[in-house]
């Protein structure tokens, strides 16, 4: 994991609580809580998966027709491209890592790329193929009508990668019972490690009921207007 190291997440952690009147504000919040994670070590702080990426693009091929019309007279005429899309950064097949994260670690370290789901690939291709349908249609005076996509295909360009960068959660207990949040994010860009991190402080038990109480009298309100 390059440099990062848990001790140096915890010193991070602790200046990131201390911060901004930050931990005051988890008091009046979740005094349980932000008693946990002020006595945070590093025993207490865990990583998920990072997310693995591959480069590719979508090939196809699309028939369209068009129609030209000149005084009474209308011309039909019916054309099949196929075409290539542009390199996108896609979610690999292989990825463990949720959804999420991926979409996190794509726009921190792969500015300027769009990320797919491999499964968008149709969506990818439907929207490239339409396009050079209607440009093809265009130059020759035509304006598109109809529009189909035959075929569809993903290529990889290279083979997955999976970028250093992981999701940390910090690990406690209130009266034995588990808890995992996230906490932030730590990778590796250029040169360069970082630490992000960004709470926020859950819910007590208490503070749930109260909202679960509320949505279920929401609930109970709209069912009950609906049966009028």
């Amino acid at each position: 994991m390059s440099n990062i190291t848990k001790s140096k997440i915890i010193s991070n952690l602790k200046s990131y609580i201390n911060s901004d009147g930050w931990l005051e504000k988890a008091r009046k919040r979740n005094p349980e809580f932000s008693e946990k994670i002020e006595n945070a070590s590093e025993d207490s702080i865990s990583f998920g998966h990072a997310p693995t990426f591959v480069i590719g693009y979508v090939t196809g091929n699309s028939t369209a027709s068009g129609e030209n019309t000149f005084g009474d007279t209308t011309t039909r005429r019916t054309i099949s491209m196929d075409f290539d899309t542009e390199d996108h950064l896609f979610i690999s097949s292989k990825n463990v890592a949720e959804k999420s994260i991926c979409k996190v670690a794509a726009k921190t370290l792969y500015k300027g790329w769009t990320l797919h789901a491999i499964a968008e690939s149709y969506m990818i291709a439907e929207k490239r193929g339409r396009a050079v349908c209607s440009q093809s249609l265009s130059d020759l005076n035509f304006i598109m009508k109809d529009y189909r996509l035959n075929r569809y295909n993903f290529i990889p360009l290279e083979d997955d990668f999976t970028p250093e960068f992981w999701p940390m959660y910090f690990n406690y207990k209130i009266e034995e019972k588990a808890y995992s949040i996230p906490i932030g994010y730590c990778y590796s860009k250029g040169n360069n490690d970082y630490i992000d991190i960004n709470i926020n402080v859950p819910f007590t038990k208490k503070q749930l009921l109260i909202i679960w109480g509320a949505i279920t009298a929401v609930v109970a309100v709209v069912a009950l207007i609906l049966l009028l």
